[in-house]
């Protein structure tokens, strides 16, 4: 089934409110309503990303998990990964970097509480929004550190240029001294 609102009837239920937004976004999707979840692929600036977005936890938790194009296959890159993974996670206040040891797969994931109040498609819009945006920004970070050896702290610091730039206080030149004397002309001949 694709594209299609699992049970119009439960316009309210967070699968339904997840698959109505995908839905007024134009995005094309493949439904799970097994499991509550949507599948899609959606291209960024930097990469074309597989998308999940699930309900879990008895439609307490909206889930969104956006996937890189790539693996970590080569072993001797996944402590470096890690690192590289850990320097990007430290300064994130919404979301997370996973990494996965066993097949080098690596993600974004933020997740939402639902609680007792409706989901509302402003808040899956935020929240999907900010995942693909951190992933974009630091997939290059990944590519450069995985293909053209660029350390993990200089990749994530490229990638954090922005915030470093924010952070950068511009002190104007000292003023030049001038001298007192009164203009008088002067000539370029040696002194004797």
């Amino acid at each position: 089934m694709s594209n299609e609102n699992p049970n119009p009837s439960d316009a309210n239920e967070p699968f339904s409110v997840l698959c109505a937004h995908l839905d007024d976004r134009e995005i094309k999707y493949k439904t799970h309503p097994e499991d509550k979840r949507v599948t899609f692929s959606i291209k960024c600036a930097n990469a074309v990303y597989n998308c999940l977005l699930e309900i879990t936890h008895n439609d307490s938790l909206l889930q969104i998990h956006v996937r890189y194009p790539l693996f970590v296959s080569n072993e001797k890159y996944r402590v470096s990964t890690s690192e590289l993974l850990s320097r990007a996670n430290y300064g994130l206040s919404v979301g997370k970097f996973e990494f996965d040891f066993r097949d080098g797969e690596v993600r974004f994931h933020v997740s939402q509480a639902i609680g007792d109040f409706p989901l509302e498609k402003e808040t899956i819009s935020r929240l999907f929004s900010s995942a693909l945006n951190r992933a974009d920004q630091y997939f290059p970070a990944l590519v450069q550190h995985l293909h053209a050896g660029v350390t993990p702290e200089d990749a994530v610091f490229t990638a954090e240029l922005d915030l470093h730039a924010a952070n950068v206080q511009e002190t104007p030149p000292a003023p030049k001294k001038t001298s007192r004397r009164k203009n008088t002309p002067q000539s370029d001949a040696p002194k004797e």
